[in-house]
């Protein structure tokens, strides 16, 4: 299980996160599901590649379409500077413009695009 924590700093999404791992994931699935109901259920197909310790992903979302996410691994504070200027170069490179990006995760864009009662999805 992942849980994340995500917060704007300027033009980055800074970003924490937990891995924990589960030994039965079939039955912690149907467990979460019932006790907590399901809001939504992204189903990605990933393809990264990675650059120094800037990391591109490449994804398929159902129902979404295609997206792609730059990712840079930091080391402490002290690379924020030099992980916004990798981002940035990268995002030069690939000609994607700052009004270009989303700042939602597919999770927000999947509910935000399909509401339980809602016929279409």
């Amino acid at each position: 299980m992942i849980h994340y924590e995500r917060d704007a700093d300027g033009e980055l999404m800074l970003s924490r996160y937990q891995i924990v791992p589960v030994t039965e994931p079939a039955g912690t699935r149907e467990m979460l599901s019932r006790a907590l109901g399901v809001l939504a259920e992204v189903r990605k197909y990933r393809t990264l590649l990675t650059r120094q310790n800037v990391r591109l992903h490449l994804d398929r979302v159902d129902e979404l379409g295609d997206f792609g996410e730059i990712e840079a691994v930091l080391d402490g504070h002290d690379g924020l500077a030099a992980a916004r200027a990798a981002v940035n170069e990268l995002l030069a490179e690939l000609r994607v413009d700052a009004d270009e990006l989303i700042r939602l995760s597919y999770f927000e864009l999947m509910t935000r695009r399909w509401k339980p009662g809602c016929a279409s999805r």
